[in-house]
């Protein structure tokens, strides 16, 4: 099995798992868009695993004899370094660290809270709008991002991000956006009301 999270609280008990994914993109505030595994079987298992994969994003990290450089042909390691990549970007990993202590510091319960209020809000805008919602809107099925959905949805997500008022589309699902911690609740009424704006055709 296998679990996938941006905020892990503590190791997943309860559960006959795999491996445990972990990345800093975003929802923990880094950018650095590195990622970690952690295994939780005994190493028996776990090596049985790992002797299976084959990462097809891979790097001189991963192959048995590293100092080889046979790249591009890999032959894996053995163990988990199979997994790894090529050289790491140092610099990345400083910013990753500085998001994981504002985390710490806030709480992710905390965090969690005040998603669920922010992302209410942005749902209660779709509602408003007459918007089609494309993301859970039951709060305990809720992540940290709103996904919606309207005719030429990219070509206001376009001017939108023009007008500084940053969101991706993502065709055939709609507009994402995903207020964090730092998010004002006054913050996304201008998102939804800049967004209004170019749905009628002024405010240009």
């Amino acid at each position: 099995m296998q679990l996938q999270s941006s905020l892990l609280i503590g190791a997943p008990g309860g559960f006959a798992v795999d491996r445990v994914e972990r990345h800093s993109l975003v929802t923990a505030v880094g950018i650095d868009k590195t990622a970690k595994s952690y295994w939780y079987r005994d190493q028996q298992v776990s090596k049985d695993l790992i002797e299976k994969f084959a990462p097809r994003v891979t790097g001189w990290f991963g192959n048995e004899s590293p100092f080889a450089f046979t790249m591009p042909d890999q032959s894996y390691a053995e163990n988990v370094w199979r997994f790894m990549g090529g050289t790491p970007a140092v610099a990345s990993l400083y910013q990753a660290r500085a998001g994981h202590t504002l985390i710490g510091e806030i709480g992710v319960r905390k965090i969690r809270e005040k998603s669920l209020v922010m992302t209410q809000k942005c749902i209660d805008w779709v509602d408003e709008l007459g918007m089609k919602l494309n993301s859970p809107r039951p709060a305990q099925l809720r992540g940290g991002s709103v996904v919606f959905d309207f005719a030429s949805a990219g070509d206001v997500c376009r001017e939108l991000n023009r007008r500084k008022f940053f969101c991706d589309h993502r065709p055939g699902a709609g507009i994402r956006i995903a207020p964090h911690f730092y998010t004002k609740s006054e913050e996304i009424d201008l998102l939804f009301g800049e967004l209004k704006k170019i749905r009628g055709g002024t405010g240009h």
